[in-house]
């Protein structure tokens, strides 16, 4: 039977894992919250603190396995408070002229390498620190729209479970309605039972019915070529008789004239006799009369209509076999209806039916609870979105210093100017080194409580969540007994005799196993009594074991053909003589050769004129019948002999055949009876079985459907993988690629400032300038600003007349 196929649903594709340089960097920050926790999962506080609503929580314990991240946090709360600190001291300092604030830059051969090596380092730092910045800007962008996505991803996912729950009543409905093959199948074999079990019947019994009937066939054929060989061979004597007899009486005519002509020659010719002038051969053939009446008698006695009536009692078994179990066959067909209704009904049993419901009721509170947070999470992420692109733009600005400074001061700088007289865009170049030390004194430490705050969020979520999620554990811890109070697998989906477990479940759905195996449902439901159909299929057997079929025996031939063929095999038919027949067709047919009589007779004509043309013409007509003699006698004799050979060729056989065939033909009809008997039960029983097998192949394959393949539960393992990758993947690892960048930048801070402030001296206006009056003169400090409020006098001063 070729029974439907399952539907095919069309899933919708699930987020794909980050790849390329956003897993190397994803990569190395998991390295780093490897190093950070160390520890393994679960945390022993965590069973007891999630299934006691009132356990005291070991602080130690907690603070022992978050040894990494607090060691972390200590330096993140150091740098807060230090750093505002640091930054106002510093500028204390610089206030009173110290820690560089004093503008007074001392020029040495050392001046220019000590820039270029300043500046160097500052361009690394700021490089790096852009490359934390755009880093950071990206992991931003994405966790807004991993968020965003999320609706989108977890819509997809609910239409995927949607589509699996609604094709599996549907998968259900085509299992059922199969049923119909089979009871289609045996209601149509029921109907032509005639040429289906008959027909069975008849191809049995003809394997055995057929060889004797075709051996007498056979042997019918043998006979009557027998018989035309007879006739043949009859034939063939008789025209040779003929053609003998005629030749002989042309022959004793010219011995006559031979002899007349001779007297008539006198003494020349009394050396010569025409007395040998006759036929020297006698052929006969053997009377075979008694053995042609014995053919005749059989094959004129009807033999081919009993054989025809033989090959047509075989071929009306099946109608016999229609017409004798026409009661029986009405009574199987109402037990086929039972059986029908009974399938029917089987649909309502099922019990993943219910289940199915079940996770349709979760699927549609979940989609309700989701929905109703959809706008204040949308909210939220805007709101921290601009929150991270503030402190994107915040680091930019300060690299954006750097950069405005590393440009604008080489641009300006004039290296044999004095300090002092440096031009407004090298100034203004060190004026952008000290904005940007100033913006990362005032922002630093508020970057880094954020970057401390995500740290703790972000850090815990992965070590907690998405790492045991990706290895599975977490899924082997949430099937800890009474981990969550009143939180029971089973009993949500309504089954009461299976323990189902969620690591369990995904394992088996991962391998795309069916829903029954996988919720364990022949431990809730025996598919066997459900599916047991034997009270109707015992009916029908006991239906069909009533079967009365009594088949007319079939007769080979009658006793007078019977006796006609013995008479035949015992009549000698085989053991004819021939051997007189063929020595006389072996010699000369007269007692001299014509031809030489001929020649003598021309030799006397030559000697005596007066006889002469007598003579001659006598010897033309012996050399005639010579001719004749050799052309149609011969070949009458060899086409008689030909006609021996051929009978005698068939007529060995025929004893054997005869006997051979009577005997088959006895040992089959004395088995006749007995071995109808057998191959109808036989093959009734065949039939029975057959019919069975279509309800047992049917069972089978819907067993098979329903434990194998019906409800494969891939999708749901792909929403769990699907739920990873978009919260661990797209937000967990962007929240983390987020403070890793952005903490990655605040620490850069540190030596950003240093070199900044340093490198500001080397391209910011001075205010006081060494000068040298001359080699006797120490050099002294004036003031600029005393320069260019009294130039001629500091002049005179320096050059009296």
């Amino acid at each position: 039977m070729d029974f439907p196929n399952l539907t095919q649903p069309v899933y919708k594709p699930g987020p794909e894992p980050k790849s390329g340089s956003i897993k190397l960097f994803n990569d190395m920050v998991h390295s780093f919250l490897g190093t950070v926790q160390p520890n393994k999962f679960p945390p022993e506080f965590l069973k007891p603190l999630l299934q006691e609503q009132d356990y005291n929580v070991n602080v130690r314990e907690v603070l022992l396995y978050e040894v990494g991240f607090l060691v972390c946090v200590a330096i993140g709360i150091l740098f807060i408070i230090f750093m505002p600190i640091v930054g106002a001291f510093f500028c204390c300092c610089r206030c009173c002229n110290n820690c560089g604030g004093k503008m007074l830059q001392k020029q040495t051969k050392k001046t220019t390498c000590k820039r270029h090596t300043l500046y160097g380092f500052l361009f690394v730092v700021t490089v790096i620190i852009l490359a934390g910045d755009i880093s950071a800007f990206v992991s931003n962008q994405q966790l807004r729209e991993g968020i965003q996505n999320i609706y989108v991803v977890f819509k997809n996912s609910m239409g995927n479970l949607q589509t699996f729950t609604s094709t599996i009543p549907k998968d259900i409905d085509v299992v059922v309605g199969a049923s119909e093959q089979p009871i289609e199948k045996t209601n149509s074999s029921l109907i032509n039972i005639g040429p289906v079990l008959g027909g069975m019947i008849s191809a049995k019994l003809g394997k055995v019915v057929n060889q004797t009937l075709n051996n007498i066939t056979n042997l019918l054929d043998v006979l009557n070529s027998t018989a035309g060989s007879i006739t043949a061979l009859n034939h063939a004597f008789q025209d040779l008789q003929d053609e003998q007899n005629l030749l002989s009486q042309n022959l004793s005519r010219v011995q006559k004239e031979i002899k007349t002509t001779l007297k008539n020659c006198g003494s020349t010719c009394s050396g010569v006799s025409a007395d040998d002038l006759v036929f020297d051969v006698n052929i006969t053939i053997p009377d075979m009369t008694r053995e042609m009446q014995l053919l005749t008698d059989l094959l004129n006695s009807d033999v081919s209509s009993v054989i025809n009536k033989a090959y047509q009692m075989l071929g009306d078994i099946p109608d016999t076999v229609k017409n004798k179990t026409k009661d029986n066959i009405s009574d199987v067909q109402k037990q086929l209806l039972e059986i029908k209704k009974k399938t029917e009904d089987f649909k309502k049993q099922i019990p993943v039916l219910d289940t199915v419901q079940n996770i349709n009721d979760i699927l549609g509170n979940a989609s309700i609870t989701f929905d109703s947070y959809k706008s204040k999470v949308g909210e939220a992420n805007y709101y921290g979105w601009v929150v991270g692109l503030c402190m994107c733009c915040i680091v930019l600005l300060i690299v954006l210093c750097n950069i405005f400074g590393m440009i604008l001061g080489p641009s300006g700088l004039k290296p044999h100017v004095s300090p002092t007289r440096r031009n407004g865009v090298s100034n203004c170049g060190g004026e952008y080194y000290m904005a940007g030390a100033g913006f990362s004194f005032i922002f630093s430490w508020l970057l880094m409580l954020i970057v401390m705050i995500l740290f703790l969020v972000g850090g815990n979520s992965y070590t907690l969540i998405c790492k045991p999620w990706t290895d599975h554990q977490l899924y082997q811890f949430l099937d800890t007994p009474n981990l969550i109070p009143d939180f029971n697998l089973s009993n949500i989906l309504g089954l009461r005799n299976t323990s189902l477990t969620i690591s369990g479940i995904y394992k088996d759905c991962e391998n795309n196993a069916s829903l029954w195996s996988t919720l364990n449902l022949d431990q809730e439901f025996s598919l066997d009594k459900m599916l047991d159909i034997s009270q109707y299929t015992n009916e029908i057997n006991a239906t069909l074991e009533k079967f009365n079929i009594s088949l007319t025996e079939i007769t080979f031939l009658n006793a007078e053909q019977k006796s006609a063929l013995k008479n035949i095999s015992s009549s000698g038919i085989d053991e004819l003589n021939f051997k007189d027949t063929s020595e006389q067709m072996m010699k000369n047919m007269t007692k001299v050769d014509l031809s030489v009589f001929a020649n003598q007779l021309d030799e006397l004509a030559k000697k005596n004129t007066s006889v002469k043309n007598e003579l001659e013409l006598e010897a033309q007509q012996l050399r005639e019948i010579q001719q004749s003699i050799n052309t149609s006698l011969r070949s009458k004799i060899k086409s008689l002999n030909q006609t021996i050979q051929s009978f005698q060729a068939i007529a060995r056989q025929i004893p054997l055949s005869v006997n051979s065939t009577i005997a088959m033909m006895e040992n089959t009809q004395s088995n006749m009876s007995r071995m109808t008997s057998q191959i109808v039960k036989d093959e009734s029983k065949a039939f029975l079985l057959t019919l069975l097998g279509y309800f047992d192949t049917y069972i089978a394959w819907i067993k098979t459907m329903l434990t194998k393949n019906i409800a494969r539960c891939a999708p749901i393992a792909g929403l769990l993988d699907t739920a990873q990758v978009a919260v661990c993947d797209y937000i967990v690892n962007s929240l983390n690629a987020f403070w890793f960048s952005m903490g990655w930048c605040v620490i850069f801070f540190i030596p950003s400032i240093i070199l900044a402030v340093k490198l500001a001296k080397y391209y910011r206006r001075m205010k006081i300038e060494e000068v040298y009056e001359d080699n006797e003169i120490p050099m002294e400090s004036i003031s600029s600003s005393e320069q260019n409020l009294i130039p001629r006098a500091v002049l005179k001063s320096q050059n009296p007349k």
